[in-house]
């Protein structure tokens, strides 16, 4: 497809958010994690558009599936377009990551589903230091890893 797949952990804090009274947001607790954007990108830098969809990745079952990658994937290409899949629900990355390759994996910390919504948001900003002519992610404090054949060894 003439596209570039690459997987890096992202380490930051994130915060729950509940309805409140009066349809008023509450802020809750805070949690540290570390989880995985796996990220795919036109080989050749002239081909990428300068766009990226992001995807939450399903963890039904406690696998990371990408279902609208598998839907969109021939328009992507085409257009050239960047894709990220972000590990955000807890069974995907304690049970399905961690389940299948504990090594590779070992790094990886999910507090729980509820801190899920706030992770995808920052995941979604720190898109823009992985990508091609991409720049630091800004705002909150999220700290992206470089790629590596083991996700969590340190650099």
């Amino acid at each position: 497809m003439g596209y570039v797949e690459e997987e890096y952990v992202i380490r930051g804090v994130s915060t729950t958010f509940r309805h409140g009274e009066d349809s008023e947001i509450d802020v809750g607790p805070q949690a540290a994690y570390v989880t995985r954007i796996l990220v795919r990108t036109p080989a050749q830098f002239d081909r990428f558009n300068g766009t990226a969809v992001v995807e939450w990745l399903d963890a039904t079952d406690s696998v990371d599936t990408a279902h609208e990658w598998a839907y969109t994937q021939p328009e992507l290409v085409r257009g050239g377009f960047a894709w990220a899949g972000v590990s955000v629900q807890r069974a995907g990355v304690m049970d399905g990551l961690k389940g299948w390759d504990a090594q590779r994996y070992s790094c990886l910390h999910h507090p729980g589903d509820e801190y899920s919504y706030d992770m995808f948001s920052q995941a979604g900003r720190a898109i823009r230091a992985i990508l091609p002519g991409g720049s630091p992610a800004g705002g909150r404090n999220v700290e992206v890893g470089a790629p590596a054949h083991h996700l969590c060894q340190q650099n």
